[in-house]
């Protein structure tokens, strides 16, 4: 069995599990943003190197990375992630004309690199804040009182 575009699937789409206009726009946003802490974390930068690579502000860089990215279009976050040598494609095919097509980001995500700074302890690398949908998750919930 197949499953659909993870975008619209409320079970792998925050966004749309909790009411958001324009869910699918968000969820692409999101992935872009956690793409873009993976490469700079890959490429060792700080937020200030990596702001500086990219053309932005370092402040405005760490709110991209907590999750304050509603009001940046897609293709800024393309072109943030081409800044770190990632190339963007996008491709257009033919579906069946009775269903709604879907927008997905496809390619593997890698994971962050592990270091060791003693005998059996490990720590991921990066790990300076947490992912945007979590920082949406937790703030929609302490919103609603959970």
């Amino acid at each position: 069995m197949t499953q659909g575009p993870a975008a619209r699937d409320p079970a792998r789409n925050i966004f749309l599990a909790l009411g958001f206009p324009a869910a699918e726009e968000h969820f692409l946003k999101a992935e872009l943003v956690l793409r873009l802490d993976k490469a700079m974390t890959l490429l060792g930068l700080t937020h200030e190197a990596a702001a500086r690579r990219i053309g932005i502000i370092q402040s405005e860089l760490s709110g991209i990375l907590t999750g304050k990215f509603c009001q940046i279009p897609l293709e800024r976050l393309m072109r943030y992630l081409t800044a770190f040598g990632h190339d963007i494609e996008i491709k257009i095919a033919a579906c069946d004309p009775d269903k709604l097509g879907a927008v997905t980001i496809a390619g593997k995500r890698r994971k962050a690199p592990t270091i060791v700074s003693r005998p059996n302890a490990r720590r991921r690398v990066g790990a300076r804040h947490a992912s945007p949908l979590l920082f949406l998750t937790r703030s929609r919930a302490r919103r609603a009182g959970r």
